[in-house]
């Protein structure tokens, strides 16, 4: 498995963990913690009890195949009840219509901030968050 793979496991079990808790105490944030580092190796750590169904939930989703078909898409909830059922809360933006906006609106600056702001959450927030160690330097010191 490479690391993509690993830090994509590693993101979608850590949301399925969490669930849809506002925050979570610190029993259960040091668990998904351990999670983590067992997942992307940097110690020979078990991934605790209390999550490890949530990692074989984000590891069979992962090896699923994409349906070709509307009845291989309408089998899916049949087939894979618990992950269909799962709650799961992820964070991505990205602006549409750029064209639009620019024309429409009087307000360009803004624009650009906002888009300065989701370009960081996409490319430097969330993948520290979920691994680290392929961020760009100079985007942490940029934004």
């Amino acid at each position: 498995m490479n690391d993509s793979h690993k830090r994509i496991i590693t993101a979608i079990a850590w949301c399925l963990a969490w669930g849809d808790k506002e925050k979570l105490d610190a029993d259960e944030l040091s668990q998904l913690q351990q999670m983590r580092q067992a997942l992307s190796n940097q110690e020979n750590a078990p991934v605790p009890a209390e999550v490890n169904s949530f990692v074989e939930q984000a590891q069979l989703l992962q090896t699923l195949k994409f349906p070709e078909t509307l009845a291989e898409l309408q089998d899916l909830p049949t087939t894979y009840p618990t992950l269909w059922d799962a709650k799961i809360g992820l964070v991505y933006g990205g602006a549409t219509k750029i064209k639009q906006y620019v024309f429409e609106a009087a307000k360009l600056p803004d624009i650009r901030g906002a888009s300065a702001l989701l370009d960081r959450i996409n490319l430097v927030d969330l993948p520290a968050f979920f691994g680290g160690e392929g961020t760009n330097q100079f985007l942490l010191n940029a934004g």
